[in-house]
């Protein structure tokens, strides 16, 4: 298992029609989203207007978790979906997607070509003690969107600073998890080992 870290001064903030964003992981090295080469992105954004439309992706799938606030979406005219804290919301780049309310939300991006299967979850608390399970051939990130969090597993002691992300690639043994504050994970594997 290999790991790598993205402190937050590492990570590029930028504007867009709705408050501010910031990028945590973009994949492969080298792609932007601007060129909409990349294959996964993550990000964190703030939702500053009460009203906004989200940028048309349709090569990509989306996966949003409402971290703090209230959100509503509609996606192509159907249904609004409000969301609470720590909910996820899964839903086509293609599709037309509008919101209401202000709010932090946490963003995953992936080509649909990509061929991988995405969870993504969120905790709060402090002092709080979870366990991943072992996995094989894949991908975890780690998100401490407020205070840190120690990450543990055989060999490995790990302590995740406020607003960095890890990324831990490879089989991994079972991982021990202990919140400091607001931690999101997101696990990444490939859709064949699951078929």
């Amino acid at each position: 298992m290999e790991w790598e870290f993205v402190m937050a001064d590492e990570q590029p903030v930028s504007e867009w029609s709705g408050g501010q964003t910031r990028e945590l992981y973009i994949a492969p090295a080298g792609s932007s989203y601007a060129a909409r080469d990349f294959t996964l992105r993550l990000s964190t954004a703030g939702v500053a207007a009460s009203h906004s439309v989200f940028t048309a992706l349709p090569d990509y799938e989306r996966w949003l978790l409402l971290l703090s606030g209230e959100l509503r979406l509609q996606h192509d005219g159907g249904e609004v979906v409000c969301m609470k804290p720590f909910q996820v919301n899964a839903f086509s780049g293609q599709s037309r997607t509008l919101s209401w309310g202000k709010c932090r939300d946490f963003n995953v991006m992936l080509r649909r070509t990509a061929e991988k299967t995405v969870t993504l979850e969120g905790w709060q608390g402090r002092g709080v003690k979870l366990t991943l399970p072992a996995a094989a051939d894949e991908q975890h990130f780690f998100y401490a969107a407020a205070g840190g969090a120690e990450i543990e597993a055989v060999g490995i002691h790990l302590q995740l600073p406020a607003g960095a992300l890890l990324h831990l690639c490879g089989a991994s043994p079972e991982l021990h998890l202990l919140l400091q504050g607001t931690l999101v994970h997101v696990g990444l594997v490939h859709r064949t080992r699951n078929n």
